[in-house]
């Protein structure tokens, strides 16, 4: 850009001039007072400019003038303060911006001391403006605090300290420094714990002073010492007395709870107590001083049971410079007897002299007292041994008898039988599947390779057979050596006899009950464990859950696992009622569904009992009660049906029979008083009424004829080949004439034109007839009705739609039902006995079709009827002519039930 020539040297105020909000001129004062040079000014915008001198605080140039002071920053990153001007020069001559500088408001005049002290680097200094915190000067040792890119002085000078200080904005930080301006009080903060990410954890002494000017606090001032190195120090004299405590009370602890008893007896013959063994030792522990202590309420025993004198105690001996050790006393104490094992010596310095005894004391007692509890046992064991039914001898690692016991000695009385190995040589052994032992098989032999053995075998001497029990261990010497073998047989021949009759019995039932018929199922008492299952109960189990494969699959099965929705609890309840005789089994109707189909069942719960008198077993059987339970629901159905078909007929009947009756009367009354021709009007309007109860009666009469022909399968279609579109169309545009006069719209739609199928035209006309009679009944004046042919291909649709009442979703299913209505009371809207649409079902269903409903109660309904498209090579001319007859009557006939 061209060098601009100063207009206005002499001028001592820094101003620039812009043109078009470019500067084109800038005086010598400006380029002093910032340090800037021409080139870095000329041809900047005046955003470039303030943004450059980092003008502070924030700012706003429509409103710049005398009033307020800001700080800019110079290129030397030093602050003035200054008032900004500007002014409009005239004929166009752009605007001047003035920049007046406060007098004395530079900082190295004003604050000599502090401008020293950020210059040597001393402390991490700072000075920020208030009330908005602005960072005016900081040294590097105060920016080094910061992490990237806040650790260099032109990205954080000139900034509040909210942009650069991590969290700073609602922290306790700045309610510190705003409490500073508040009280004017200087705030010091002592080990300041500040984290960067590069130096990590450093620890900081802050004080931030206060600066005042003209009375009011203008600056806040900022020295931080670095004491990282001091709190590391203090904290690690710290830890180490924190780890002196804590050895210290391990050691402490460690003392007191060690079994052993420890204490010392210093040279004036005073005890000092460490730990709670040392005060076991003696009767109130509390009392004791001095050795002499002890001996006025405690007496002194031997292990052979003798007193022992006083002068020979343990501790006296200890004191007369003796060491002691595992010395055992029993101690008689007012607080009972005690056994203790002492030991203990003398302590001397480095020029010999007993300084300190030491003692060491363990209670043995509870040993002791179990020693004598082992010798009591053993001799009841011994006594236990020779008493016992069962046959039990002991013998060494050369096979000799160590112990025989009273029973077995009997039994031995004349065999000859001198050593162990003499049993297989008198005897024969056989395992349960009458398999010989070979000699070395043997259970004596086998204890003698260390073997434990538990079998039932077979012994055999001569024709006599007996069965067996036998359990046999080795016991092995320290280094894992046979020391001896003890046996003990038990004689369980009648046992084994029983048991084998029972299960030839149980085997004979099992076998019936398996191949029952009627389900069963055993289960455990009280965990109702699944024990065992018949086929009948297998084959319903699968149909409840086909994950099950094999009977195998449920055994050891909870119950309640296997059988939905048990009631776990009420089977309990009825259980304890047959445990206080109250009952002698329980029974629970409960409904299954096995293979997607509802089956109706009786569960017996029958309790198997003991010989204790305590429930063993359960049995359930399970009995199909479906077949009765639907012939009588089938029964109550029909009864119902009838109910309703009599009300409705009843209702039907006698509605047009009483109009005509009354009308009868009506005419009856004309003719007698010859006023024939005189109600000639009326009487054609009676005659209409008479005629719609007379169709209205014919419905009836049909409905009811060709619901009995369906139900005895009498009921036919005359089925030829016919354009269904025309035959949908003409029954539509038959009932427009009736719906327009009910205040309806009919409107029809289809999206072909011809769609020849095999269909009986006047059931068709009979259907759709129905359906649209609904809609007008149960449609409001103003409300449309559309019926709708779509092709699909191989199916054609045909849907009757409304927008009245609708049906509730409670009732959809219900409809098709015979003789249903929603409105059941005899003073509903709409007429009809609820034959209709069972009927429409049945015709659609004979034309190999299927009719839905769907319907939102407020909204209408829409009925669908999807037929297939199928043709028939047969011609019926009687059905020909049943579709060309008149459907005029078939209409009054049809919508004969609407008021």
């Amino acid at each position: 850009m061209q060098k601009k020539i100063f207009r206005d040297e002499l001028n001592l105020v820094p101003f620039i001039i812009l043109k078009l909000n470019r500067v084109v001129e800038v005086n010598k004062c400006f380029l002093d007072l910032t340090g800037y040079n021409e080139e870095e000014v000329l041809g900047r915008s005046i955003k470039e400019i303030f943004a450059k001198l980092k003008v502070t605080p924030n700012y706003d140039l429509c409103n710049l003038g005398v009033d307020k002071n800001y700080f800019i920053f110079v290129k030397t990153f030093d602050y003035r303060e200054v008032t900004i001007k500007i002014t409009h020069l005239p004929n166009d001559g752009g605007v001047k911006v003035l920049f007046l500088e406060r007098n004395n408001s530079r900082f190295s005049d004003s604050f000599k001391f502090l401008n020293s002290l950020i210059q040597q680097e001393i402390t991490a200094c700072a000075i920020y403006t208030v009330p908005n915190f602005v960072l005016l000067k900081a040294n590097n040792l105060y920016i080094n605090f910061f992490n990237k890119p806040f650790n260099c002085i032109e990205n954080i000078l000139g900034k509040e300290k909210h942009t650069f200080f991590p969290n700073w904005k609602g922290s306790k930080g700045e309610a510190a420094w705003e409490n500073i301006i508040h009280t004017g009080k200087a705030l010091h903060i002592r080990e300041y714990k500040y984290e960067h990410k590069e130096r990590g954890t450093t620890y900081w002494d802050c004080i931030i002073t206060p600066i005042y000017e003209e009375g009011k606090i203008k600056y806040l001032v900022s020295n931080c010492i670095n004491v990282t190195e001091k709190v590391v120090n203090k904290k690690k004299i710290e830890e180490q007395n924190s780890i002196i405590q804590q050895q210290k009370k391990q050691l402490e602890t460690i003392i007191e709870n060690i079994s052993d008893g420890i204490f010392i007896l210093d040279e004036n013959k005073k005890f000092n107590l460490l730990n709670k063994g040392a005060r076991e030792f003696f009767y109130k522990p509390d009392d004791i001083e001095r050795l002499g202590d002890s001996f006025s309420n405690t007496e002194y025993y031997g292990v052979d049971g003798s007193k022992v004198l006083l002068d020979n105690v343990p501790e006296r001996k200890i004191i007369n410079g003796k060491d002691v050790q595992g010395s055992i006393v029993t101690l008689k104490r007012p607080d009972g007897i005690f056994h203790f094992e002492i030991s203990g010596n003398s302590i001397t310095d480095d020029n010999g002299k007993t300084v300190m005894k030491i003692f060491c004391t363990r209670n043995i007692t509870e040993k002791v007292r179990q020693d004598e509890l082992i010798k009591e046992q053993k001799k009841e064991l011994e006594t236990i041994i020779e008493n016992i039914s069962d046959y039990l001898f002991i013998f060494d690692k050369n096979k000799n008898f160590i112990r025989v016991n009273k029973c077995l000695l009997k039994k031995l009385q004349n065999i000859e039988v001198k050593k162990v190995g003499d049993f297989g040589k008198v005897f024969e052994y056989y395992d349960t599947s009458g398999e010989r032992y070979a000699q070395e098989n043997l259970p004596m032999s086998r204890v003698l390779k260390g073997e434990e053995v538990e079998n039932e075998v077979i012994i055999q001497k001569g024709r006599s057979v007996r069965y067996f029990n036998i359990n046999a261990k080795p016991v092995l010497d320290d280094n894992g050596n046979f020391k001896m073998g003890i046996v003990n047989a038990k004689d369980i021949t009648t046992d084994v006899l029983h048991k084998k009759s029972v299960e030839r019995q149980a085997l004979v039932l099992e076998k019936l009950i398996y191949n029952l018929d009627l389900p069963l199922i055993r289960m455990s008492y009280p965990d109702l464990k699944i024990t065992d299952i018949n086929q009948g109960a297998y084959k319903i189990l699968k149909a409840l859950k086909p994950e099950i494969k094999s009977i195998g699959y449920v055994i050891g099965e909870n119950y309640s696992s296997v059988i939905s929705n048990f009631d776990e609890s009420k089977m309990r309840h009825e259980i304890e009622k047959i445990l206080n005789k109250q009952e002698t089994s329980y029974s629970k109707y409960k409904k299954l569904i096995l293979n997607g189909e509802e089956t109706f069942v009786n569960i017996l719960y029958q309790p198997l009992f003991g010989v204790n008198g305590n429930i063993e077993e359960i049995v359930a059987v399970i009995i199909d009660i479906t077949k009765e339970l639907k012939a009588k629901q089938k029964i109550e159905t029909n009864l119902r049906m009838q109910e309703e078909l009599f009300a409705n007929i009843s209702h039907e009947l006698k509605t047009p029979l009483n109009i005509i009756y009354s009308i009868a009367q009506l005419f009856s009354d004309f003719c007698k008083n010859g006023s024939l021709d005189e109600k000639k009007n009326s009487i054609i309007k009676y005659l209409n009424t008479l005629m719609q109860n007379c169709y209205r009666l014919s419905k009836l009469v049909n409905n009811i004829v060709d619901l009995s022909k369906i139900d005895a399968g009498f009921y036919e279609l005359k089925k030829s080949n016919y354009n269904i579109v025309s035959v949908v169309e003409d029954v539509v545009m038959s009932s427009v004439e009736y719906s327009v006069s009910k205040g309806l719209e009919v409107i029809f739609d289809t999206n072909i034109e011809e769609k020849t199928i095999a269909c009986d035209p006047s059931q068709i006309e009979r259907v759709l007839l129905n359906l649209i009679s609904n809609a007008i009944k149960f449609s409001n004046a103003g409300g449309k009705i559309h019926v709708d042919f779509f092709d699909k291909g191989d199916w054609v649709e045909i849907s009757v739609r409304d927008t009245g009442i609708g049906i509730d979703k409670s009732q959809i299913d219900k409809i098709f039902d015979r003789f249903k209505q929603v409105d059941k009371s005899f003073s509903r809207n709409t007429e009809g006995t609820g034959i209709g649409l069972s009927i429409v079902k049945a015709i659609v269903e004979l034309h190999g079709g299927k009719i839905t409903v769907e319907s939102e109660l407020g909204k209408g309904s829409k009925f669908k009827v999807v037929l297939p498209a199928d043709k028939t090579e047969v011609c019926n001319p009687t059905a020909d002519e049943s579709y060309l007859e008149n459907s005029s009557e078939k209409i009054h006939i049809e919508f004969s039930d609407i008021y």
